[in-house]
């Protein structure tokens, strides 16, 4: 669709529940999302289109918008992927697309993380029935926080009814908060991620924020530095990007990055920024005349085990470089999934995922075969 600068209208299934089409919305990084729980306020269509257009200006080749299957406006009147279409094409004149999954989503071979999931569910849901007494309630077996709990079936399904009962009296507010913590935190991030407020509406602040990857490239670092970027934008704050690792760094490659810079990046692979392994003992003056000449008063690092040793090195070189006496944080990315202080790393389920896959096409393989090991 890049190439010929289209915009797709995509509708995912759902029913009345919006999870798909926000976890979408986040995860490709959409134009707009059309969700049940959180219709769009009136006048929705001039501002949809004000959205496509500066995107476009951005030089943004493609558009995409999410639709809920139950997507609906303020006045719980239906919102169409048709209607949608339309009103782009005879708005914006933009060449538009509907693409409807429907049962498509429901096939294919099921990810890792889902495979393990079940497992795990399986196993707690023997270990309910096994500890059940005949006074004990009806469960749901569920992951909260990582972790299987169970939860009585008359409350999850009195919560179920709930959600459907705010969005009928129009009292979308508690439908969002009834849908969970999870998916209240998901839509308040993709608002700050996907919507830019105009920037004489934006409190600036004297604080210059440096994003940096170490280590070696993990999937999902991208995407961390464009939501650094943008959160950091929303806030007032002025950007930098640190270029191949503490080896650019001390060479004074930084430069200002703005909130269409990071445009796209939430699908990019590697590391656009450039990243390496090297670690900071051996430039710790050049990196702190850096933090100097640029006025960095923070330093965002993402990146693996490599990028946790050179936290540490900055961290115990303050007492020489004043300039590295500011505030630093490091986000875990690594397939290594290694980072003391994480359970879970960016890029270890992409590469978790990639295993999988390989383990599959190597059984199919074999499966015509006999007396053959891989």
């Amino acid at each position: 669709a890049q190439s010929h600068q289209r915009t797709f209208v995509l509708e995912v299934m759902g029913r009345h529940c919006g999870y798909l089409a926000l976890v979408s919305a986040l995860a490709c990084g959409a134009d707009w999302v059309f969700l049940p729980e959180s219709p769009p306020e009136e006048g929705w269509q001039e501002d949809m289109c004000i959205k496509l257009s500066e995107n476009r200006a951005r030089k943004k080749r493609l558009n995409i918008i999410i639709v809920a299957e139950g997507a609906i406006d303020t006045q719980n009147k239906p919102i169409t992927s048709e209607q949608i279409k339309e009103l782009v094409v005879k708005q914006l004149g933009y060449d538009t697309r509907v693409t409807i999954l429907g049962h498509v989503q429901r096939g294919g071979t099921p990810s890792a993380f889902d495979r393990i999931l079940a497992s795990r569910m399986g196993v707690e849901a023997v270990v309910a029935l096994l500890q059940a007494t005949p006074e004990t309630p009806a469960c749901v077996v569920s992951l909260s926080g990582n972790q299987a709990v169970r939860l009585p079936l008359v409350e999850c399904v009195q919560m179920t009814q709930d959600v459907q009962k705010a969005m009928d009296e129009r009292r979308f507010k508690d439908a969002v908060q009834l849908r969970g913590r999870s998916f209240e935190t998901n839509l308040n991030t993709y608002k700050r991620l996907a919507i830019k407020l105009p920037d004489d509406q934006i409190v600036k602040s004297n604080c210059n924020v440096a994003v940096i990857n170490v280590g070696a490239p993990a999937a999902g670092m991208n995407a961390a530095v464009r939501s650094a970027v943008r959160v950091g934008i929303a806030d007032g704050h002025k950007m930098l990007a640190i270029y191949d690792g503490f080896e650019g760094f001390a060479k004074g490659q930084v430069k200002e990055i703005g909130w269409g810079d990071v445009g796209g990046w939430t699908g990019q692979g590697g590391s656009i920024l450039g990243t390496k392994r090297t670690l900071p003992g051996k430039s710790l003056e050049d990196i702190a005349a850096q933090m100097r000449t640029h006025s960095i008063n923070a330093l965002l690092i993402i990146g693996g085990f490599e990028a946790y040793l050179g936290l540490l090195e900055l961290s115990a070189a303050r007492e020489r470089h004043e300039e590295l006496c500011v505030p630093m944080v490091m986000v875990p990315a690594t397939v290594s999934n290694n980072v003391p202080g994480s359970d879970f790393s960016i890029g270890a389920d992409t590469a978790l995922n990639t295993i999988t896959d390989t383990c599959d096409r190597i059984k199919q393989s074999a499966s015509g075969t006999k007396r053959r090991v891989f």
